[in-house]
């Protein structure tokens, strides 16, 4: 190593002392500046105690002194003054008298004071004046003549511990850096084997920086020869994987070839299916032309050699009926017959799997079955069979045979196999289709006779129809009517059994009365009980009586809106008020609640009997079907007015219907309570007054367990 690289590697101490020295210098300078300071404070502060300890101690004995004429004291006090630390002149102002001045007066450096001489006990008469003036002059001198003696002996002083601090630093720090350093300077792949060895001790439990940095430059060395034998390792994998590589590729190259060949097999397949599909002239050929013109097709898209059609005859023989040749474009007739005895296997195989891919006939299990010198003098190599369906059962077999060579089927090649299988599938229901349209032609002429019969029958029929469903909507609106008598009847037995007790008592006490007045018994207790008795028994037999009459009255008017289908101008909330009056037998037995949400002044021309069918039915069903579950259900019947449009909304939150049922509430005689008695006209009775009769519309919407919504709209007025 050479002298610039020595001093080169001395850098980092050099840097070292620079750096000390610096701080050290800076660190020196801090110091002295504050000591400067306070040595300058301190000065200050002397002569300001000074000056203060006169002004305590001194001025009045001036004053006295002047006072008394004593030159003598004043001289011995001026004295005692110019001792005192700091003071360098005095100058003492009598009235009237020239100035005395003591002591050397000075420019710079200096703390000067003014104060009033005064006798003590006559302050109002001013003696005169004394200045008095401080100096820090020698103060300052000494400590710029220290100073700098200072900073040299700091200098030094910091100078020899940062010289020991960089021994002890290069002693143990920077000696081993540049070992290390030239270690990794000089380290090459033939030197690996080499570890780094540091001139010092180590301790393994307390381990320092350096023996850190030591370890971790060791670790990198073992992991550089780990890193080229890897290599070395990677290298011959490289080639290993090289060798293979080519090999893929010439895999990857085949399967290219393979993948285009597919594609143009699978083109030609496409082709061929959409020829056969959109081919109008072959729906008008017969089953025979047909089928030949398929075969012909799907022989030319799978390459083979020929193709046959065979058709299960009965449960115990399968007949060969057409067969193609490709090679010579022959077409036959065959008759050849197979027993199914003879293949069982093979025809259970093709049953249940609908595909049969063989590729050498005389090793496939799935043919073994077949005559082998048969097949040998046909020269088949490979055998492609698909089963036909027709009304899901085997129809028969499409049998694809390749005559030169043997020939593994592609999976594309098998899905076009199946296609034919369709194809002729769809043959077969064109040739029924046209058999069955000739037998139609047949019995077209036949029947138009037999047509023109029958609809005058259900012309009649129809008739009575009708008149029927009139007769049941009319037996549904009277059983309705009945029930709503049955109901009213019961409500007035109530109030009109308590008028018929009342009064009973109230002839029994009026006998009793009488009885006593006649016998001239009466007292006024008996004719003031009487009275009061009579009061109450009037008002409960007029309460009851008029809870009758207003019964009687709801009733009359629902009844008669019902039996008759007139229009007048009714108040919808109190007519539907007087709907649930007629009902308050059925309902009162329930815990369920009825609110009606509707205008008080909301009039309407229209039917009301046809209304109260509605609501009716509506409430009816809630009770029977909506809450048969439910103990206290919850009803909202919504009329409102929107432009010149009436819409009801009847609510309740019972169990809801289906989705399934709910398109089919309407229809008539439907209903989910057959059992229960139930008819299914009552909603479709609603459905025809809704459209008939207010000619409006009528929707229903429900969530199972969440109830049922009706959304009735019709016109303001009837339409005419």
């Amino acid at each position: 190593m050479n002298k610039n690289q020595l001093l080169k590697n001395k850098k980092l101490s050099f840097t070292l002392i620079g750096y000390i020295i610096l701080i050290s210098i800076i660190f020196t300078l801090i110091q002295t500046v504050f000591l400067l300071k306070s040595d300058y404070d301190k000065s200050i502060k002397t002569v300001n105690k000074s000056i203060e300890q006169i002004k305590n101690t001194r001025i009045d004995s001036i004053s006295m002194a002047i006072w008394q004429l004593d030159n003598n004291q004043l001289d011995i006090l001026i004295e005692s003054i110019l001792k005192l630390p700091g003071i360098n002149y005095i100058e003492i102002k009598e009235n009237d008298f020239k100035p005395r001045k003591i002591g050397i007066k000075k420019t710079k450096y200096i703390i000067e004071s003014n104060f009033p001489l005064i006798h003590k006990n006559f302050k109002n008469n001013k003696l005169g004046t004394i200045y008095i003036q401080g100096n820090y002059e020698n103060n300052i001198n000494t400590i710029q003549d220290t100073i700098l003696l200072k900073i040299l002996l700091e200098t030094i002083k910091i100078f020899s511990i940062a010289i020991f601090i960089i021994f002890i630093v290069h002693k143990l720090i920077i000696k081993h850096l540049e070992t290390m350093a030239k270690y990794t300077m000089n380290l090459d792949s033939k030197k690996l084997s080499i570890p780094l060895v540091l001139n010092k001790k180590r301790s393994q439990k307390n381990l320092d920086a350096i023996d850190i940095v030591a370890d971790a430059i060791n670790t990198m060395r073992k992991n550089l020869l780990k890193d080229i034998e890897q290599q070395e390792t990677d290298k011959l994998n490289l080639k290993l994987t090289n060798a293979k590589l080519e090999e893929e590729i010439e895999i990857r190259t085949k399967i290219e070839e393979d993948a285009i060949d597919q594609k143009e097999r699978i083109l030609q397949q496409y082709n061929t299916i959409v020829k056969l599909t959109t081919d109008e002239e072959l729906f008008e050929k017969s089953f025979k032309d047909g089928v030949y013109f398929v075969l012909k097709e799907s022989v030319n898209a799978l390459h083979v050699d020929r193709v046959s059609f065979w058709e299960f005859k009965n449960e115990n023989e399968i007949k060969c009926s057409y067969r193609y040749y490709k090679k010579d474009d022959v077409q036959i007739d065959e008759e050849k017959t197979i027993s199914i005895d003879k293949l069982p296997k093979y025809i259970n195989y093709l049953k249940n799997n609908k595909v049969l891919d063989a590729s050498d006939v005389y090793s496939d299990e799935r043919t073994i079955e077949y005559n082998q010198e048969d097949m040998k003098k046909a020269n088949i190599k490979s055998m492609l069979d698909v089963s036909i369906t027709f009304h899901e059962k085997t129809y028969g077999l499409i049998c694809f045979e390749t005559l030169e060579k043997h020939k593994e089927w592609a999976q594309d090649e098998i899905s076009f196999a199946t296609r034919i299988s369709d194809q002729i599938n769809n043959l077969l229901v064109i040739k029924e289709w046209k058999k069955a349209q000739a037998e139609i032609i047949e019995l077209n002429n036949s029947l138009e006779i037999t047509v023109q019969e029958r609809t005058k029958e259900l012309q009649q029929n129809l008739k009575n129809l009708k008149i029927a469903q009139k007769q049941l909507v009319e037996s549904e609106k009277m059983a309705s009517l009945g029930s709503l008598v049955a109901g009213v009847a019961h409500e007035i037995n109530t109030p009109v059994g308590i008028s018929l007790t009342g009064i009973t008592h109230f002839q029994h006490i009026t006998k009793e009365l009488k009885k006593a007045y006649e016998e001239d018994n009466l007292s006024q207790d008996e004719f003031e009980d009487y009275i009061k008795t009579s009061y109450e028994i009037s008002n409960s037999v007029f309460n009851s009586l008029l809870r009758a009459a207003e019964q009687i009255r709801s009733f009359k008017q629902v009844a008669v809106d019902q039996s008759n289908e007139q229009t007048r101008t009714f108040n919808v909330k109190k007519y539907i008020e007087e709907i649930l009056l007629s009902l308050h037998n059925k309902i009162k037995k329930t815990k369920h609640t009825i609110t009606i949400h509707c205008d008080n002044n909301l009039c309407i021309e229209g039917f009301p009997g046809s209304l109260s069918q509605i609501i009716t039915n509506f409430i009816m069903n809630s009770l029977i079907h909506a809450f048969k579950e439910i103990e206290q259900g919850k009803i909202d019947i919504y009329v409102k007015k929107i432009n010149d449009n009436i819409e009801l909304i009847y609510k309740d939150n019972g169990i809801g219907i289906n989705k399934e049922n709910l398109k089919k509430i309407f229809d008539p005689f439907f209903t989910t309570n057959r059992k229960g008695g139930g008819s299914g006209l009552g909603l479709n009775i609603v459905y025809n007054i809704v459209q008939n009769v207010f000619k409006g519309t009528i929707e229903a919407k429900s969530t199972l367990n969440k109830g049922l919504t009706f959304t009735i709209k019709f016109p303001l007025k009837e339409r005419t």
